[in-house]
């Protein structure tokens, strides 16, 4: 069964930047020891200590830049960064309510550090279990606020950080409670943190703010299935090629649903179709258990046959 990361693309190599972290380090450390009175230079020096990880060590960079240089909101926003990094959530918070508070341009998207401050000052209130408090916060930014956070949470469920997506959706779906593409999102995170209730739920939610949408209907296919309801999930999947019959991860996973069910003749005539509408995955094919019961099957290797002779096409008219 696919997912929603089993596009074969692989993650991206940080190992590089990850060996370049300390020399940055040493970098401003030389800097801070050059020009100690320097404001700028201590800032550097926390924004570096903060990249490698090292957080406590950043928020001193952090106070020593301010002790500097007082009046700048923005050495006081990486001031609150670091502390909610710490675990420090009381004080991170009582940083970003004072940024957000002398902001006069909250309504300004461009108006970063006042939106940024206010959207933390959320996520630290909710670490700190005050809920209600995360919402009131959020309210005088409207939708400014509500975009940030919905982009935000996406950028989480991308980078895997499932727990704090689902806490961000949870916010912004406070703000707009019938956002299609905010429930959407929320379903995808809970289900890929296992919690599959959860997930139907919110998608549900979506399909019914936007009945016309075939990757919510796909989503909730495929949640289905991972739930063991596969009369269910071919219906989802069927709708998903009513709205758009080249849409070939539904074409995959109506195959997958046949191989489990021991129905090789339908399976085959659906993978073919996947084929024929764009899957060339031929390594997480491979991979995929759904389809033990095949394997074994001539035109398994037909298909793989198939997936080759597509890439090559493709290739040569690319070259």
């Amino acid at each position: 069964m696919s997912d929603t990361n089993g596009n074969g693309k692989s993650a991206i190599d940080l190992s590089e930047y990850k060996r370049r972290m300390p020399a940055a380090v040493r970098r401003c450390e030389r800097a801070v020891k050059k020009h100690p009175d320097s404001a700028s230079s201590w800032f550097e020096l926390g924004r570096a200590l903060m990249n490698a990880g090292r957080n406590q060590q950043a928020e001193s960079a952090f106070r020593e830049a301010l002790s500097r240089a007082p009046d700048s909101a923005n050495y006081l926003y990486y001031l609150g960064e670091a502390l909610g990094k710490c675990g420090k959530f009381s004080e991170a918070a009582q940083v970003f309510k004072f940024l957000a508070d002398i902001d006069p341009k909250l309504e300004d998207p461009m108006s970063t550090i006042g939106v940024s401050a206010l959207r933390d000052l959320a996520y630290c209130l909710g670490e700190m279990g005050e809920w209600k408090h995360a919402f009131t916060t959020l309210q005088p930014a409207g939708n400014v606020a509500l975009n940030i956070i919905g982009d935000l949470a996406n950028f989480q469920g991308n980078a895997k950080e499932y727990d704090h997506a689902c806490y961000l959706y949870s916010i912004a779906l406070l703000l707009a409670p019938d956002d299609a593409e905010l429930h959407y999102g929320a379903g995808r995170c809970h289900r890929e943190a296992g919690r599959l209730p959860e997930a139907l739920a919110h998608l549900r939610k979506a399909r019914r703010a936007d009945p016309r949408d075939p990757d919510i209907w796909y989503d909730l296919g495929l949640t289905l299935a991972m739930m063991k309801k596969g009369k269910l999930a071919r219906a989802c999947f069927r709708k998903v090629l009513q709205l758009d019959s080249k849409y070939f991860w539904a074409w995959y996973d109506l195959a997958c649903l046949d191989a489990l069910e021991k129905r090789p003749d339908s399976a085959f005539r659906k993978l073919y179709k996947s084929v024929e509408c764009g899957f060339q995955n031929a390594d997480y094919l491979l991979k995929d258990a759904d389809f033990k019961s095949i394997r074994k099957d001539p035109r398994w290797r037909m298909v793989l046959d198939c997936i080759s002779d597509k890439a090559k096409i493709e290739k040569r008219d690319t070259d």
